[in-house]
């Protein structure tokens, strides 16, 4: 989670994001997503050549990520959810699983400053469906029930939120159908 510095603020590693953009073009773009994005998730994907860098350009609302740590192997037990306050962005290291942006003002469309490689999305864009994830990572032949759906709760900011910030809330993982479920 990167906030914002002042302008002739010296380079703070610890504060600041590390990028890896050596596989490829950098692609600096705005990204605009139309409204009525749900809060659930479907599928979750990872982008393994590449630091990919997100923040909502308005001034005074949040945002949510679903995550999991990079690995070939991830479990429903390893995603979190993460509110991100405004004049803030996310770096997710190569490799890292998301889902989102996500916000709670499903009427209005929303714009997103995304870093990432021009290729990106045509040839390192990999996704899973959720509801074919293991539970947790010990016990990777489990599969959720019919009436499970995880609800992972908003963790908190590394900040405390301003108090106009949304209010917190659950982001629901679908439970698969029972045509979905293998024999």
């Amino acid at each position: 989670l990167v906030a914002e510095s002042l302008d002739g603020d010296e380079y703070d590693a610890a504060a600041e994001a590390e990028l890896d953009l050596t596989e490829g073009t950098p692609r600096l773009y705005l990204m605009k997503l139309d409204a009525g994005r749900e809060f659930n998730v479907p599928r979750i994907t990872r982008h393994s050549r590449v630091t990919q860098c997100l923040g909502a350009l308005a001034d005074d609302r949040d945002f949510y990520l679903v995550v999991h740590a990079p690995t070939d192997s991830p479990s429903l037990a390893g995603l979190a959810a993460f509110r991100v306050p405004p004049k803030h962005f996310v770096k997710l290291h190569a490799g890292t699983w998301h889902a989102g942006p996500l916000w709670t003002d499903t009427h209005n469309s929303r714009t997103f400053l995304n870093l990432e490689l021009a290729d990106t999305n045509l040839v390192d864009h990999f996704s899973l469906d959720v509801n074919r994830l293991p539970l947790s990572p010990t016990d990777p032949a489990t599969k959720p029930s019919l009436d499970l759906i995880p609800v992972l709760p908003v963790r908190p900011a590394l900040h405390p939120p301003p108090p106009s910030a949304s209010p917190p809330l659950d982001i629901h993982l679908r439970a698969p159908s029972a045509q979905a479920l293998p024999a």
